[in-house]
């Protein structure tokens, strides 16, 4: 009886040591296909969002297209080199409606008139630069840097002492810096509800905030002074949910 039982106990055992062996065995076999079936795997990729576009080269292209300037393509020149240089991009726009109807009576790539025509240029982005860069850092529109105001940058562009109609040239860039201004609230108004405070965690006004200072960097006329007004909003949200 007793060797009836240690039998059946060393065939248990043999039996589970085999499960074992043939468990590992197994294991050994299809671990590398695991692995190799982990590696073939390629990570998800998540689409590229889409840049949104910049409300300021959609309106100056819109202005341009009306007035049928050769230039209407090339708006984003208008942007890129006032960005660069720190200068309102629509009183760009402004000077060459003056200057040379908006590029259409431009001399040689200078549709700016920049030196009474004298300078030539190879391209707009060459002569666009080369205004924005001049309004920026030379001494004589030092007073325009101070004060903002177009008569300040036109009694030196455009001085009555060179028999050049002072007045007139203010009217008229002020009037189409106005309106570009004005095309470009229009355009931005939807999308800055959504920057409104009300009901806002403090999370979501801190994430307000940072993307309404983006936004002021490059803004001017009234979508600048809604998104200051914003700020001002959001901040007291922040004040009062501390409270």
């Amino acid at each position: 009886m007793k060797r009836k039982i240690l039998t059946a106990l060393i065939t248990i055992a043999m039996l589970t040591l085999a499960g074992v062996l043939i468990k590992n065995a197994y294991e050994r076999k299809t671990a590398p296909t695991i692995q190799e079936k982990h590696e073939e795997a390629q990570p998800v990729t998540q689409p590229t969002p889409t840049p949104k576009p910049d409300l300021r080269i959609e309106v100056v292209a819109e202005r341009l297209s009306e007035e049928g300037s050769p230039l209407a393509d090339k708006s984003h020149v208008f942007i890129d080199c006032a960005d660069d240089n720190g200068v309102d991009p629509f009183l760009l726009v402004g000077i060459t409606s003056i200057e040379s109807s908006f590029g259409k009576h431009a001399c040689e790539g200078n549709p700016f008139g920049w030196n009474s025509c004298k300078t030539r240029y190879s391209s707009l982005e060459a002569s666009c630069q080369s205004v924005a860069e001049g309004i920026a850092t030379k001494s004589y529109y030092s007073r325009y840097r101070q004060t903002g105001r177009v008569e300040d940058l036109a009694n030196v562009y455009c001085p009555p002492t060179a028999g050049c109609q002072t007045t007139h040239w203010v009217a008229t860039v002020e009037a189409v810096v106005t309106d570009l201004q004005d095309r470009e609230f229009i355009r931005i108004m939807d999308d800055l509800t959504k920057f409104l405070p009300a009901g806002k965690s403090h999370e979501e006004l801190l994430k307000n905030l940072e993307a309404l200072e983006e936004r002021l960097k490059t803004a001017t006329g009234p979508s600048r002074e809604t998104i200051e007004i914003l700020i001002r909003a959001n901040k007291r949200g922040l004040e009062q949910i501390k409270k």
